[in-house]
């Protein structure tokens, strides 16, 4: 009868490790490919949420309630208000968007942005003056708090990316023109009416996204300069200032 010969403890042992290690390795590669595809998801659902704010301020939408009131003095929309808004001066401008401090730069709110028309006061000095005579403010019926993808945080692009980002957009239409105007600010203003000078609808705003990833981060620009969803731009990670 011949003899087999079967594997040895070396031979056995030496498989499992070499098969261990290519499965370790298969895993490691997943896990990478999955972070990636998650972090390119959370750049784009940014860039969208931007790009949809503009486009309800172009196209305003309704989402008052017959409970919803207005005070024409100050134009809270909130419960201390008190009138119709059919029968107040109040108005909607528009849209603003808010990172808000406090929550690593993780949330975004937006809302509407509520004024009250001035009457005569706002057909001259141009747009920035005539939305300054509307004494705009953020309305409080539709505002929302929108948590960016897969735990993703804004940061400054200013060589310090690990610094959470503080940012204000406003985009407003002007009652004079008819045009859109977009404000920028890297920080939360007390009042929006600050917002609304040259500086600021002349000052590009960029911020990074940071995610669990070693891809290079990704910068996101918005010019207000260009009032439309095309002021919005992506970087794709070569800008150094969010390699820091």
């Amino acid at each position: 009868m011949g003899r087999e010969r079967g594997f040895t403890i070396i031979e056995v042992v030496l498989f499992l490790a070499i098969a261990g290690s290519l499965f370790a390795l298969l895993m490691v590669g997943i896990s990478t490919g999955i972070a990636q595809q998650r972090y390119s998801e959370s750049v784009r659902s940014y860039k969208a949420l931007l790009q949809d704010q503009y486009l309800a301020a172009v196209n305003i939408r309704n989402q008052k309630t017959d409970t919803d009131k207005c005070d024409p003095l100050t134009g809270r929309t909130d419960g201390t208000a008190r009138n119709d808004w059919g029968a107040s001066a109040c108005v909607i401008l528009g849209r603003v968007i808010q990172v808000v401090p406090g929550r690593n730069g993780e949330t975004v709110e937006v809302s509407s942005v509520v004024g009250i028309d001035p009457g005569s006061q706002s057909a001259s000095g141009g747009d920035l003056a005539a939305l300054r005579a509307y004494k705009p403010v953020m309305a409080t019926f539709d505002k929302q708090s929108i948590d960016l993808d897969w735990g993703a945080r804004l940061t400054t692009a200013s060589g310090a990316s690990s610094q959470a980002a503080t940012t204000t957009v406003l985009i407003l239409r002007s009652p004079v023109s008819g045009l859109m105007r977009v404000f920028t600010e890297a920080s939360k203003p007390a009042d929006l009416l600050d917002m609304i000078t040259d500086t600021s609808a002349s000052r590009k705003l960029s911020n990074c996204i940071v995610g669990d990833t070693s891809l290079p981060k990704q910068m996101v620009t918005i010019d207000p300069s260009i009032a439309s969803v095309d002021g919005i731009t992506v970087d794709g990670g070569t800008n150094a200032d969010c390699q820091a």
